[in-house]
């Protein structure tokens, strides 16, 4: 059943040491035999559900760093250096009060 997901996260490219990405992929993975999987990628992708993303254009494997959000109740702010912050909010407002959530993003 599908459902509405949220998440904050990083993408953090992925340095295979001077190694080649299947030799780093079969390092990370523990085994040296594909198990049905077509490629090395597919098996780090399947194995490690979401924890990896790789972008072909650019032929980057990232390492995926995140949190799932409440997708109906979720903040997210950063503070900048001028003292302002921007942010994004998302509550239940019979929950929480406008107020209630903007103390959660100074004090966060």
């Amino acid at each position: 059943m599908s459902e509405t997901v949220a998440y904050e996260g990083k993408l953090i490219p992925v340095d295979c040491g001077g190694e080649s990405l299947d030799i780093w992929i079969q390092e990370r993975l523990g085994w040296s035999d594909l198990r049905g999987h077509s490629n090395w990628l597919e098996a780090l992708e399947e194995t490690i559900y979401g924890g990896y993303f790789y972008d072909s254009s650019k032929a980057v494997l990232y390492e995926v760093q995140r949190r799932e959000l409440h997708p109906e109740d979720f903040i997210h702010a950063t503070a900048n250096a001028d003292g302002s912050f921007d942010f994004v909010v998302s509550y239940y407002n019979g929950g929480a009060s406008f107020e209630e959530v903007m103390g959660s993003v100074v004090e966060n």
